[in-house]
């Protein structure tokens, strides 16, 4: 369900906002893990997390 995404969708930025300042590459790589819409929230909100 939507729920359950969300919750897995939630913890990906924990870890890659930790990860990021050093592997950048970590991030991008999540990016296709992630389906349709979310894929392109995540590169956003996570763009913005890194700048």
């Amino acid at each position: 369900s939507e729920r359950s995404q969300n919750i897995c969708f939630g913890m990906r930025p924990l870890s890659i906002l930790r990860t990021c300042p050093n592997h950048h590459s970590l991030l991008w790589l999540s990016i296709p893990m992630i389906e349709g819409k979310f894929a392109t929230y995540t590169q956003i909100m996570m763009g913005n997390i890194c700048s």
